[in-house]
């Protein structure tokens, strides 16, 4: 089991975009960045190769137009765009040899502090259907 905290803003990832000369391109955010830097000291010694869950807590700063007993982050960005790029950060810093080896994912999304992202990625065992 593999288990971090990322701090920082959250972002959600775009979605594709076409450039002027029909060029698809996918726009990067800061937030792709800080959990690609910030999750190699987390890498495993050997790329990850087996089926896995993952789950993903993201902690949102708080406005303080939100009332305190407010917990669930319910504005955007969407959870799976939040997801989506974090996910691909883990997958550029090669923690798995393709991110569809993630067979179960659990995303939340709330109002916490320090903003951020509680990563913990466990290896799924085997199921015999006999």
């Amino acid at each position: 089991m593999i288990k971090f905290f990322v701090e920082g803003t959250p972002e959600g990832q775009p979605r594709p975009r076409t450039g002027m000369y029909g060029n698809i391109y996918s726009p990067q955010k800061q937030w792709n960045k800080v959990v690609y830097w910030r999750c190699l000291k987390h890498k495993p010694l050997q790329t990850i190769d087996f089926p896995v869950f993952v789950s993903l807590t993201f902690s949102m700063r708080k406005p303080k137009s939100v009332p305190k007993k407010k917990y669930w982050h319910t504005k955007k960005p969407d959870f799976d765009n939040l997801a989506k790029g974090t996910i691909d950060a883990l997958t550029k810093a090669k923690f798995w040899t393709d991110d569809n080896l993630i067979c179960m994912c659990l995303v939340k999304k709330h109002y916490g502090n320090p903003a951020g992202c509680y990563i913990e990625i466990t290896r799924l065992k085997e199921v015999n259907n006999d």
